[in-house]
């Protein structure tokens, strides 16, 4: 849980790590445009420094669609597995997809669940503070985190008024296979002042070549409306190809169910060399029968 997930650096030496993702897309739908067309998804790269066994400090650099961005700047003093602290620029704990790293997604884009919540400003990045810990005292692995944040969303640079968001996670291991994730969030609406909340729950499970993830998130659209998204990712590994399926459904408005989509994505994903991966999705919308393909080449260094 600390350092993002991210491996640690020797103490006294800098560390830098990185990736690049570049997509080409096909859209069938007769009115998109463009209909094809290649992106420079996403460019990062990272320098960690740890000063000693306890504190470091950490800098990602994103440039994702040529968009030069700080997506991380934090400080951590750990003062032991089951306690340290984080301040500063990073993602909140809430979702255990958007706390994937992007190179270690096994469908080349998060699920649109992940987005509608994201543009709510339940999840993603922000400054602030984060208590951790893992590896707690009890029968079963237990990780938690705690944090607050201004809860500006995008405006990340500065905070605007005294309202704040509050976000905390919880998982557990009953088996060495499974992993199971509580999360919630609250802040403030800016409009109105009252309190939006959001949860969640989700499994992941691993064993030899099969793997799975599924997760549930649910909360407020604004005051009035309650939102709701689920999804089911199965995948089975054959030496370099790794084939799978996402299953997945989204509703932003509970009280109409004509708000309600569902997307299928088929995918394939080929390990070329290490980090090197070759990635094919297949996604298709209902009810509006929407289908498009995306491929994305993506080495990290």
């Amino acid at each position: 849980m600390f350092a993002s997930g991210k491996e640690r650096s020797q103490p006294g030496l800098l560390s830098i790590n990185g990736y690049v993702h570049v997509q080409w897309m096909y859209d069938f739908d007769r009115y998109a445009v463009p209909k094809h067309g290649f992106d420079l998804r996403r460019g990062r790269i990272e320098f960690r420094y740890d000063i000693a066994d306890k504190v470091g400090a950490e800098i990602e650099i994103g440039c994702d669609k040529l968009a030069l961005t700080a997506k991380d700047a934090y400080l951590e003093y750990r003062i032991s597995p089951a306690l340290g602290f984080t301040a500063g620029l990073r993602k909140m704990p809430f979702s255990r997809e958007e706390l994937t790293p992007a190179s270690k997604l096994f469908m080349i884009e998060r699920s649109e669940t992940n987005d509608m919540f994201g543009d709510q400003g339940y999840l993603g990045r922000d400054i602030g503070v984060t208590l951790q810990g893992e590896s707690l005292p009890f029968p079963l692995p237990v990780g938690y985190s705690l944090g607050v944040y201004n809860g500006n969303g995008d405006r990340v640079f500065e905070d605007h008024n005294d309202a704040k968001q509050f976000c905390e996670r919880l998982t557990v291991q009953p088996l060495g296979a499974i992993t199971v994730g509580l999360n919630g969030s609250q802040r403030n609406d800016s409009l109105t002042g009252n309190v939006l909340t959001a949860w969640g729950a989700d499994i992941a499970w691993q064993t030899g070549r099969v793997s799975a993830d599924a997760e549930v998130l649910y909360g407020n659209r604004g005051t009035d409306r309650r939102m709701f998204g689920a999804y089911l990712v199965g995948a089975y590994r054959l030496a370099a190809f790794e084939p799978g399926l996402r299953l997945e459904t989204v509703s932003d408005n509970l009280a109409d169910s004509r708000d309600r989509t569902t997307a299928v994505t088929a995918a394939c994903n080929l390990y070329l060399y290490r980090k090197v991966q070759l990635k094919t999705n297949l996604v298709v919308r209902f009810p509006d029968w929407q289908p498009k393909f995306v491929a994305q080449a993506q080495v990290g260094f």
